[in-house]
């Protein structure tokens, strides 16, 4: 094929996460491309120097490496930037030959997320290097975050791409604030999450005893503490419930002790998760900053219906007593224990938004729609 794009995506790390699913679904979305991936950092080193050599941090990063090293190879960037052997002048010599190498391309697209993947390169990109940013979540807590997004990479990036709808609700009035025209804000455009669906269709689950999910990194923002202190509660009210954990270790909580609690720690075998999804009629979500969780399409999809906080595009994409429940960030503990137990008092509610559930999965996070989205994307930048 003459003057192919080439793809060249950046991002800042490897591990199990919705982010990363997220970025996977578009690399395999765009294969016809070619493709090679540039990872900013070889361990979650946003959780710190301790974790990032643990073993379980090892263990996240190998298993999604292999996924994504199926689509193109992969370059792990501290190797060159960040070795306190190779000094300061070899660091310049591989960012030279990096640029280099993607503005000797006849036709490149680099497809990036978060600053610190590419901070160090943007600058050095030539005029016919096409750039495309998504955007997964609200930055206003993260002021660089919010600076590269309404001001200073804005006229250099070609399409940025939000992961929902009500990211635009955020970011319209940044660009505004700036005085960005209609040009600009043009470049945006929002391509929501894809994912699998059960094969044969909806599932239909039996209500003898209630299976609620949790699955999601052990970090702050997900507040995994307060989904512990919500099946506390709910255990010793001797409701029957089987609890499922996906991320989170026990070892890291040895004092929660229960026969109804399924601890799975990480996993990155899609099979094994989507066995749960399909057990489980509730997922619940507790964090205190999201965009739009993949998990909650993902548990849809399985006709799991989603308790969350209304943080971020959560409560444009779930309605109220419709296909969810929402859940005010600061009282989600009350307010989730409330939910649970409504509905395992009332098992025919709880049938019917499993179903409005999967129905809005179907028309949002389908796999031909992303693909068909990101390839017009990709073909809209010449």
């Amino acid at each position: 094929m003459t003057n192919q794009k080439e793809i060249f995506f950046f991002m800042p790390l490897l591990s199990i996460g919705g982010t990363e699913m997220v970025h996977l679904d578009v690399i395999k979305a765009l294969k016809v491309y070619p493709v090679k991936i540039f990872i900013r950092y070889s361990s979650n080193v946003w959780k710190g120097r301790e974790y990032s050599q643990s073993t379980k941090a090892k263990q996240e990063g190998k298993a999604m490496l292999t996924e994504f090293k199926e689509y193109g190879p992969v370059t792990f960037l501290d190797r060159f930037l960040e070795a306190p052997r190779l000094g300061r002048m070899i660091k310049k010599i591989f960012i030279r030959f990096l640029a280099k190498k993607i503005n000797r391309s006849e036709n490149p697209i680099v497809i990036f997320w978060h600053r610190e993947s590419i901070d160090f390169l943007i600058d050095k990109l030539a005029p016919h290097v096409k750039i495309i940013d998504i955007v997964h979540n609200n930055s206003n807590n993260d002021a660089a975050d919010s600076v590269y997004l309404m001001n200073d990479w804005v006229p250099r990036i070609d399409k940025r791409v939000l992961i929902s709808e009500g990211l635009m609700k955020w970011i319209d009035p940044l660009y505004k604030e700036v005085g960005y025209s209609a040009a600009f804000k043009d470049r945006i455009t929002v391509i929501n999450h894809c994912v699998s669906f059960p094969f044969e269709g909806m599932i239909t689950k039996h209500n003898d005893k209630m299976h609620v999910l949790f699955i999601g990194r052990d970090s702050n923002e997900k507040r995994f503490q307060y989904f512990l202190e919500i099946i506390q509660e709910l255990i010793k009210d001797r409701l029957p419930l089987e609890i499922h954990i996906v991320g989170p270790d026990h070892t890291d909580y040895p004092e929660v002790k229960s026969h109804q609690i399924n601890w799975y720690g990480t996993l990155s075998n899609r099979a094994l998760i989507e066995q749960i999804y399909r057990k489980s009629h509730i997922l619940v979500n507790t964090s205190s900053s999201e965009g739009f969780p993949k998990v909650i399409a993902e548990a849809m999809a399985f006709s799991c219906v989603p308790i969350a906080t209304a943080v971020g595009d959560v409560s444009s994409q779930i309605q109220m007593n419709q296909n969810g429940y929402l859940t005010s960030s600061t009282n989600c503990v009350s307010e989730t224990i409330a939910i649970l137990k409504q509905l395992h008092s009332n098992p025919e509610e709880l049938s019917r938004i499993a179903e409005n559930c999967y129905l809005y999965a179907i028309t949002k996070f389908s796999e031909e729609r992303f693909k068909h989205e990101w390839t017009s994307v990709i073909e809209s930048l010449g």
